[in-house]
């Protein structure tokens, strides 16, 4: 499991590709997941500025493949993957996560947390 962390500046060098690492299109990965145990419905792309889709992008980082990486002025969230790339999401942080900085330890992960 990896460390939890805000950062102030990304060593970010470009997106990769035009599809998912896994070969799925935009379309695909947001599409209605109704057979879930809390079924999912379809995101309207017409309403997400394309800049906080999901993307494989460069990154360089010291941190080992599975660390979670919070950079909340950018409206970011990086997974480390192998060879100098991360998987980014766009997402948004509360008040708290402006305030807080450093390194997390995440002890429980689990599947539909209370």
């Amino acid at each position: 499991m990896g460390s939890l962390g805000s950062v102030g500046a990304i060593g970010l060098s470009g997106c990769v590709g035009g599809l998912f690492g896994d070969g799925l299109s935009i379309a695909q990965m947001y599409a209605a997941l109704p057979n879930e145990r809390f079924p999912i419905p379809a995101v309207d792309l017409s309403k997400v500025n394309p800049d906080f889709l999901r993307k494989v992008v460069r990154y360089n980082t010291i941190e080992p493949p599975g660390t979670i990486i919070v950079d909340p002025s950018a409206f970011y969230v990086y997974r480390v993957e192998e060879g100098g790339l991360a998987t980014r999401y766009g997402a948004n942080v509360g008040r708290a996560g402006f305030v807080w900085s450093g390194d997390a330890y995440i002890g429980r992960k689990a599947e539909w947390p209370i």
